[in-house]
């Protein structure tokens, strides 16, 4: 099953089966930095409030179960896990599985 989240110009989904779900970013997240600083605007957000609004929302959705993120533009590993460190969140890469 999959759903496109909902964003201002920009396309995001969420993949489940079963148990399992997975979060595609799109333009919602550049960078991982961004899990830490949401606010962190990029220069394609036409409304920088809303998508700090929208990569918050991103980020809890994916802290409430195992979601694997994967970062449409992160660098290097753009696939892992994102959890709540305080007010902000940490990404975590996943190098793989043996």
């Amino acid at each position: 099953m999959s759903r496109q989240i909902p964003s201002r110009r920009h396309a995001s989904l969420r993949l489940s089966s079963g148990d399992a779900t997975a979060l595609i970013t799109g333009d919602a997240i550049h960078h991982p930095l961004q899990c830490a600083e949401p606010g962190l605007a990029f220069v394609s957000d036409a409304d920088p409030d809303m998508a700090a609004a929208t990569r918050a929302s991103m980020l809890q959705l994916a802290t409430a179960s195992e979601t694997l993120v994967i970062g449409t533009h992160f660098p290097t590993v753009p696939g892992g896990h994102v959890a709540a460190d305080g007010p902000v969140w940490r990404f975590t890469p996943e190098l793989g599985r043996s």
